[in-house]
């Protein structure tokens, strides 16, 4: 007990020897802003797993929500901005990251409900397009250069294993943004069409809790890099956050927006279909009902209510 309550002091110790206010810039602090980023998004979180998300999100104007949004996005350009100070063979890895979370913080802002953002025909709908894609690209190209890197980097088994888990898990997040891509607005406004809630379940449900997640790996990381915690911690903390949080919120969601929002991640949504044929795709329904994780859900729940 006193050995671990003494290691818990060194790391408040070298927790408040870190420039919290003033790197890289004074408007842009990298560790203030982790701080307001891991605090809203672990509040956000919590109240989705609850049962008020929809509550949260929409408190004072979505006040909770946009700080979320604002601090998990200035904080990743601000560490690809601190890139430069990490060694030399350490700064690719700390720019892919921050990229890959500015990606995922843009989809928190994407799947936000906004008919007068998303009109079609607009210029805006056009830039959007065209940024859909672009940074479904990006993400896309994250997700799989994070576990190659761990495995040709020169870290202990331990962490290799943990950031191919978590890349794993966070791969599920690339198969929105690509339909996305593909489909346009006109896509998501058919899947809202047919699940109101769909856009709350995105942004609560799935992208918040990946980015909280991702920047809680990343607030992992710097205290690993200080030596502060070791591999194993790093490396198993890491795999067990990424794993946990897709079930939590995966069940979360299931039970508590089970019909208004689905959890496939394969949605072939026919806008030109009648409201009844928009989900019945002939040719894709085996691959919708593989990669449908509310039946996975579904069948979880049946098992703990039949206990």
């Amino acid at each position: 007990m006193k050995k671990r309550a003494t290691r818990f002091g060194r790391i408040i110790i070298a927790l408040k020897t870190l420039d919290w206010l003033v790197i890289p810039y004074r408007s842009m602090p990298h560790g203030s802003m982790g701080v307001i980023c891991l605090t809203s998004g672990a509040i956000l979180v919590v109240c989705s797993i609850l049962g008020y998300a929809e509550a949260a999100a929409s408190w004072r104007g979505s006040i909770l929500l946009y700080t979320y949004f604002g601090s998990t996005l200035c904080n990743a350009v601000a560490g690809f901005l601190m890139a430069d100070r990490a060694p030399m063979k350490d700064r690719l890895v700390f720019r892919v990251t921050a990229m890959f979370q500015m990606c995922l913080s843009y989809y928190v802002f994407r799947f936000i409900p906004s008919d007068a953002l998303y009109s079609e025909g607009t210029h805006t709908s056009t830039l959007l397009a065209v940024i859909d894609k672009i940074v479904a690209a990006l993400l896309t190209f994250g997700i799989l250069s994070m576990p190659i890197g761990a495995v040709f980097s020169t870290v202990s088994p331990t962490i290799i294993v943990g950031v191919t888990v978590g890349s794993a898990s966070m791969a599920l997040l690339s198969v929105y943004p690509l339909q996305l891509a593909w489909g346009g607005q006109e896509w998501w406004n058919c899947v809202q069409t047919v699940y109101p809630l769909q856009a709350w379940g995105m942004v609560m449900y799935i992208y918040i809790p990946a980015t909280w997640a991702f920047a809680s790996i990343l607030f992992g990381a710097t205290l690993w890099l200080r030596k502060i915690i070791n591999d194993v911690e790093f490396g198993l903390g890491a795999m067990a956050l990424s794993l946990l949080m897709v079930l939590i919120t995966v069940l979360s969601q299931e039970v508590h927006i089970p019909s208004v929002s689905t959890q496939r991640l394969y949605i072939p949504c026919d806008p030109g279909g009648d409201f009844n044929a928009r989900f019945v795709p002939t040719g894709d329904s085996l691959w919708v009902d593989r990669l449908d994780f509310s039946l996975f859900a579904q069948s979880i729940l049946q098992r703990v209510r039949d206990v």
